[in-house]
């Protein structure tokens, strides 16, 4: 299974869409609130200047003559209106100059100054009195500056620790799936496939679930068919092909005519041949369900070599090649199921001879290094493209080449399997099946190296 870049996941994606969600949110409703809010303080101020202004219109007297001065920052001027004419009673030295129309507005704005106007009626006249107070507007503006900046911060944070909420409270939304997904990469085909752990909320995850267990159960129901069908077709195509190879064998020992013996050869080959495709079929359905019987006894390498020459010797023949068997020592003996070694050595031994030049010399060596060591030896047509490829299912070096592109692949399958389990079950030492599975495949690659795919 693939490992999920961090920017590729669940868990950033749902992250991100909230920030994008929250944002189209937030955004219009915390500027909604901030024309609210802007719209309310400068109406407070603009009130709070009306009051200040009212204050000091009612201190003001014209008979005796009494100007209050306003509080520091702010301007005032105060003027008597009559019908005919405007009389200027009072004006603080930094009150700009206004157009006269501008005096009969409550409120206006200036630049950065605000003006309210009051009126008071006299009492012994038909004139009005009229007082302009203004201030600057920058206090305004800076708190209506630090309103918005603190919105702007604490949205920020808010989408920040929101979005680590969400990333977080995902991570364990997703945990879950990520025990489906762990269990779903365990799963092999077997006879018994183990299933996927069920969760106990009654929600998606626990549907997802229990429908690939489901499907698991299918699955499993059509490997035991499927290798129920191969054992028994197996094992009737055997019994016939036994018989055929007895009844060739008795022949071809009692025949002394050349040429029919030449057929009955030919025909020996064939069925032997057919023989052991049945068998690596057999086999492919064992490794593929992982369902091996090993029958495990101690055995001398040498003889399960001899036993794989003899199966390959009408192959050796029909290419005028030839097969040299090279013991170090005398024997040795190995505790290990003698059949499943000897596909593996007879497997190697037909793609060296089919991968070799007409004629050619196939050497085969046992010897001791200091572990046991089988190697074989051959030349090659023509240099190997692709060395990494070499024990991948069905891969052939040459397309119209025979054969199915089978037989590294099992070897492949046997080294790692069946001998790695006889290691871990013969071994006491906690790390050496993985140390022993090591060697082992290092010690197939190396003899695959000079071997192409049949």
């Amino acid at each position: 299974m693939s490992k999920i870049s961090f920017f590729q996941s669940i868990r950033i994606k749902t992250s991100l869409l909230f920030f994008v969600v929250f944002l189209i949110v937030i955004v219009p409703v915390n500027y909604i609130i901030y024309k609210k809010i802007k719209k309310v303080v400068a109406e407070a101020d603009v009130k709070e200047l009306q009051l200040e202004a009212e204050k000091l219109l009612n201190q003001v007297r014209l008979d005796p003559r009494q100007i209050p001065l306003p509080k520091k920052g702010y301007s005032e001027k105060i003027q008597l209106n009559s019908e005919v004419y405007f009389e200027d009673i009072f004006s603080s030295p930094d009150f700009p100059p206004l157009d006269p129309s501008l005096y009969f507005l409550d409120t206006y704005q200036q630049d950065t100054l605000v003006f309210v106007t009051l009126k008071r009626s006299l009492e012994y006249s038909s004139g009005t009195l009229l007082l302009t107070l203004c201030r600057s507007d920058r206090p305004l503006r800076s708190t209506l500056e630090e309103l918005k900046n603190y919105l702007f911060f604490a949205n920020a944070v808010s989408v920040l620790l929101a979005g680590i909420l969400v990333f977080v409270v995902t991570g364990f939304s997703l945990n879950p799936i990520q025990k489906i997904a762990t269990s779903a990469q365990r799963v092999n085909a077997s006879n018994s496939i183990e299933r996927v752990p069920v969760p106990i909320a009654q929600d998606e995850y626990r549907q997802l679930a229990e429908a690939i267990n489901a499907m698991l159960a299918r699955i499993e129901a059509s490997i035991k068919t499927q290798t129920n069908f191969f054992a028994s077709a197996a094992h009737e195509l055997k019994t016939s092909l036994t018989v055929m190879k007895a009844e060739l064998t008795l022949v071809l020992q009692q025949n002394q005519n050349s040429e029919v013996n030449k057929i009955l050869v030919s025909n020996l080959h064939e069925v032997q041949r057919l023989d052991h495709i049945i068998h690596n079929f057999l086999l492919i359905s064992q490794l593929k369900t992982e369902n091996i019987t090993l029958r495990r006894r101690l055995v001398e390498l040498d003889e399960v070599c001899i036993t794989a020459l003899k199966s390959v010797k009408y192959l050796a023949q029909e290419r005028g090649s030839s097969v040299s068997l090279t013991i170090e020592e005398h024997s040795f003996l190995i505790d290990i199921d003698f059949d499943m070694m000897e596909t593996v050595v007879s497997n190697l031994l037909e793609n060296a001879l089919k991968y070799s030049p007409h004629g050619s010399v196939v050497k085969v060596e046992i010897v001791k290094d200091p572990l046991v060591k089988l190697k074989v030896i051959n030349p090659l047509l023509k240099p190997i493209q692709s060395l990494n490829r070499l024990t991948e299912e069905f891969y052939k070096g040459e397309p119209q080449s025979s054969g199915l592109g089978l037989g590294l692949w099992i070897c492949q399958r046997l080294i790692t399997i069946v001998l790695i389990r006889i290691a871990s079950l013969c071994s006491q030492l906690e790390n050496f099946p993985n140390h022993y599975a090591s060697i082992l495949n290092k010690a197939i690659i190396s003899v695959l190296a000079s071997i192409k795919f049949a």
